[in-house]
């Protein structure tokens, strides 16, 4: 069975290549298939991240677009896909080029929808 994942991993080269800036947004993967039906997410920090001033540190993971509208006057069936999702660094008092450590993997998991066939049989 397929088991469809997107995954990035940031080492500390990576994060630091974001620069003088408190945080930074990093693609994980390509949009998903318009059919995916995201069935979890997961961040996996492998190297805490660490530098000399640094009080706070996180990670969010963020799809875009991240609001679904549907009319509600017309009929239909709605399927949300193509998302782009972003593993979002912040920190708080330091910059991201002055990081001595971290190393962080984001994983988001996902099925296809299929519709499926039926074949009636005639009598």
């Amino acid at each position: 069975m397929r088991n469809p994942r997107q995954s990035i991993t940031l080492t500390l080269a990576q994060l630091q290549a974001a620069g003088n800036t408190s945080g930074g947004d990093f693609p994980i993967g390509p949009p998903l298939p318009a059919d995916a039906i995201v069935i979890g997410t997961e961040i996996d920090v492998t190297q805490t991240l660490s530098s000399p001033n640094l009080t706070a540190a996180s990670a969010t993971i963020t799809s875009v677009p991240s609001t679904f509208l549907v009319d509600l006057t017309t009929l239909g069936t709605y399927q949300s896909g193509g998302q782009q999702f972003y593993l979002s660094v912040r920190l708080t008092g330091d910059w991201m080029s002055l990081l001595a450590t971290g190393n962080i993997t984001a994983t988001v998991y996902y099925i296809e929808a299929t519709t499926p066939t039926y074949q009636m049989n005639e009598i």
